[in-house]
């Protein structure tokens, strides 16, 4: 019997972590020769979200700086993460991954006037290696009421894969999903895959340091932030064309592990273009803007006001976790406000009942909401803090019991009604239930797309009349 080894490894969720990147570039270019001097293949995968926003060299460089390091790390394949599909727009994506040397297969993404696959990107990748015929489907996070405002239509990951294994059931021995959907959904595509199939997973930052077997299926997935890179060996019968063995193991990556020449090179090169780009004004502030996590503050009035305005609706509504710093007088860089605001969070409208926004607003006077630590869903802040507010007035007694202190709110110049329902301009991590889970409790959300918050507090900060206005105090503690 003559047997075929390949060695599969693999990254996820980096979330442009990218110092970590020239320790995994030194780990899999060595390996590499060590494997392929014994006659060994290697294949190397990012499975989405290598890019973030929150770095200012992605930012700055509008993600051309991790196209260059995947280039330098020599990956073969690649799917993308939702970190790349909904904070980049389609013309953005579309030079980003203009003739770039590795293949992207994404199966379950589609241009939603041509119906069409990204001109980028492939739905399925079949290879063959001494005979063995593999095939490669990637499937991303279906997103759809997000996508659909960027162009794109997104269908059921699970209905993908089912469509290409039934397509090349007789061409393909082996199959391998690039997954960025989360284990939840990983667990489903091990129904609809072929006995022996491999999937390597992302999204939900799962760490298996010996894989994960659904049913007969192996799920490989290697955390976050490039602290480890991932490893699956494959033993293939090479008459049979079988799957012999497959066996998944978890490889650290240490702060003394060399780096990778090439790729620090990269990241220098682009830190440079980047500071430029981020070091151009963007306003001219005449007095220090602050920002509080357990009170009213001029910062969050000011982004609060910018939800209000952009959506047009009667109330806005945001937490003042959402932004880092005070912002101080003089000179505002568009750095600085990426610093202060790095979220790669998008305005959403919704209808919200009164009673759900009285209960939102006594959880924003409780220090267990206010100093609450949020991880994920797009908040790349420390901590929740408080709710500001617009078209409110709030009038609330500190040392009532929690859940008890707010003692009257008017909407405008009338009172709150519990019973009526009201427009909010909010941010999309609410409609996830995370923060204040009663936002979530909405009807008729609307997504705007694809603006930040930083994009619209950055118009805000530039008119003086919505600057000096912020400066109110709309809650007012009772003696």
């Amino acid at each position: 019997m003559t047997e075929l080894v390949v060695h599969f490894l693999h990254t996820n969720d980096i979330h442009s972590r990218i110092d970590q990147m020239p320790l995994i570039a030194h780990k899999v270019k060595q390996l590499r020769r060590q494997w392929e001097a014994r006659g060994e293949p290697v294949i190397t995968l990012d499975l989405g979200d290598h890019m973030d926003r929150m770095h200012p060299l992605t930012e700055g460089t509008e993600g051309e700086v991790n196209v260059e390091i995947l280039k330098a790390l020599g990956v073969d394949l690649i799917t993308i993460g939702n970190n790349e599909g909904l904070t980049f727009t389609k013309d953005q994506l579309n030079r980003l991954y203009r003739q770039v040397p590795f293949s992207i297969v994404v199966s379950n993404l589609f241009d939603a006037e041509t119906g069409q696959p990204p001109a980028w990107a492939r739905p399925y990748v079949l290879r063959q290696i001494r005979g063995v015929r593999l095939g490669f489907i990637g499937v991303t996070a279906a997103f759809q009421a997000f996508y659909r405002l960027l162009g794109w239509d997104v269908t059921s990951p699970t209905e993908a894969v089912a469509h290409w294994v039934q397509q090349f059931f007789r061409e393909v021995d082996h199959w391998v999903v690039l997954s960025h959907i989360g284990i939840h959904e990983d667990v489903r595509l091990a129904e609809v895959l072929p006995s022996g199939s491999l999937i390597f997973g992302a999204h939900t930052h799962n760490l298996f340091p010996e894989g994960e077997w659904l049913g007969d299926c192996l799920l490989a997935e290697a955390g976050r932030y490039g602290e480890h890179l991932g490893h699956v060996e494959v033993r293939y019968d090479v008459r049979t064309r079988r799957v012999l063995r497959m066996k998944a193991e978890i490889l650290e990556l240490k702060p003394d592990v060399p780096a990778d020449p090439e790729t620090q090179a990269v990241i220098q090169r682009y830190r440079k273009q980047a500071a430029k780009v981020l070091s151009q004004p963007t306003a001219w502030i005449d007095q220090p803007l602050e920002i509080r996590y357990d009170a009213e503050s001029d910062l969050g009035n000011l982004l609060a006001d910018s939800l209000r305005r952009v959506t047009g609706a009667e109330i806005g509504l945001v937490n003042s976790g959402q932004l880092l710093d005070h912002i101080p007088s003089g000179l505002l860089s568009k750095g600085m406000l990426h610093q202060i605001c790095p979220s790669p969070i998008n305005p959403c409208r919704a209808r919200l009942k009164g009673e759900t926004l009285l209960r939102s607003l006594e959880q924003s006077l409780m220090k267990e909401f206010q100093e609450r630590t949020v991880i994920g869903f797009g908040f790349r802040g420390k901590v929740l803090g408080n709710l500001s507010s617009s078209g409110l007035r709030v009038q609330y007694d500190p040392t009532a019991p929690p859940g008890q202190k707010v003692r009257q709110v008017w909407v405008g110049d009338a009172p709150l009604d519990p019973q009526r329902w009201y427009t909010v301009g909010m941010i999309d991590m609410f409609t996830f239930g995370v923060g204040y889970p009663e936002l979530k409790n909405g009807l008729d959300f609307t997504f705007y797309l694809p603006e930040f918050l930083r994009d619209i507090l950055e118009k805000d900060l530039q008119v003086s009349a919505y600057v000096a206005a912020a400066r109110r105090r709309d809650w007012e503690a009772l003696a």
